[in-house]
């Protein structure tokens, strides 16, 4: 995954539906939601120097293949203009341990099931436009992650956005200054959302006041010939990385 992007501001998500407004907001439901929003990944992490040109001109990972990850997309007028994912711990472990394996194996000892956000990217340059999304698509994978009984999001952040996480959703750091291995070596601080610590708090009122229909939080259940689609882009992807390193 990418260490997560952030904005200059953040507002608080207003009270109508997802669906019901100009850009509409949910998880991805189709092959084409995926597509879209790997290649806004690539082309947002590409304009920030945060990866490298690649021939398929998008960007997914191995955790991207799993079952349990979910990518969020805002579209308006069917063009896909911000992508978010949510990574649930699995086998694979979480992208994040690259870095701190030690605060993300403290947090399981407690017995918590954690998930990490990241993969943020916004077509617009605009950062007020961008702000009112971000706090929809938080409030989005807030709900999510605890309609599938998860603890606390974990996430990467570049070190000058870690206050607007905190002010804006209730994260809070507990890794110290280290250089992202997944975002050419940027710097980044790992950052925590604990539910049963910040519940009762504004930032986390804002994200759970509006309840989400339910049928709006159901995973979206890939068939095969997805799962092949995403595998083969993977394949291509890495293939040309490979073929650069040599």
């Amino acid at each position: 995954m990418s260490c997560a992007l952030a904005v200059s501001s953040m507002v608080a998500a207003g009270s109508q539906s997802l669906a019901n407004k100009a850009i509409q907001i949910s998880l991805a439901r189709s092959e084409s939601d995926l597509t879209g929003a790997f290649r806004l990944l690539y082309d947002s992490y590409l304009r920030a120097g945060l990866v490298q040109e690649n021939a398929i001109e998008m960007r997914l990972t191995p955790y991207h293949l799993l079952p349990t990850t979910e990518v969020l997309v805002a579209k308006y007028q069917s063009e896909i203009v911000s992508t978010l994912t949510m990574v649930a711990d699995s086998k694979l472990g979480l992208p994040i341990e690259s870095m701190y394996a030690s605060q993300i194996a403290e947090l399981r000892s407690q017995g918590l099931r954690v998930a990490e956000m990241g993969s943020l990217a916004d077509r617009r340059s605009s950062p007020v436009r961008f702000a009112s999304v971000f706090a929809e698509m938080a409030r989005l994978i807030v709900q999510v992650a605890e309609t599938r009984e998860i603890d606390a999001l974990v996430l990467a952040s570049h070190p000058r956005h870690a206050k607007l996480y905190a002010r804006a959703c209730g994260f809070e750091q507990i890794g110290e200054l280290t250089s992202c291995p997944y975002a050419q070596g940027n710097p980044a601080v790992a950052l925590l959302l604990q539910f049963d610590r910040v519940r009762g708090t504004d930032a986390h009122n804002r994200l759970i006041a509006d309840a989400i229909d339910p049928w709006e939080l159901q995973a979206t259940e890939w068939s095969a010939e997805t799962v092949g689609y995403l595998e083969s882009l993977f394949a291509q992807q890495q293939s040309v990385m490979s073929r650069r390193a040599g």
